[in-house]
């Protein structure tokens, strides 16, 4: 008798963990557009439903375009050198997140990402050490 109760109170636990996970991931983002801006993506729960629009890889270096449909908002992803700056930029050449510089001394051995700038009408780019500056196309 008493298996039988830790095995309901089990299955009792692990549904509410499960069905509350499920609510997190369905949850809405924290902001939409232009309150997006220079926030990041991963922060913000716009990361959850992101996709690549643009990939590129120039000078051996490969840099995405990611967008969020729920909150309006990309950002760049790319794997660069220590000392880089990553952000996105519109039309106008207006640049979004790019406060963000790559320590010397960063642990990070996958990829970085960007902070976020309104729409998907924006390019990526990185800014690499020697002030060599790679982007992609604007995405339309």
């Amino acid at each position: 008798m008493e298996k039988i109760r830790l095995f309901f109170l089990l299955m009792t636990f692990f549904s509410m963990l499960l069905s509350g996970c499920k609510n997190f991931l369905h949850q809405d983002p924290l902001c939409k557009n232009t309150s997006c801006m220079s926030l990041d993506a991963r922060n913000q729960g716009c990361a959850i439903d992101a996709e690549t629009i643009l990939e590129e890889k120039i000078n051996g270096i490969s840099i995405e375009l990611r967008y969020s449909a729920k909150c309006d908002a990309s950002w760049s992803r790319a794997i660069v050198p220590p000392g880089s700056r990553i952000y996105v930029e519109d039309a106008q050449g207006k640049k979004y997140g790019d406060n963000y510089r790559i320590p010397p001394n960063d642990p990070v051995k996958g990829a970085h990402y960007g902070n976020m700038g309104p729409g998907r009408n924006l390019k990526a780019c990185i800014e690499i050490p020697k002030k060599q500056v790679i982007c992609t196309k604007t995405a339309s």
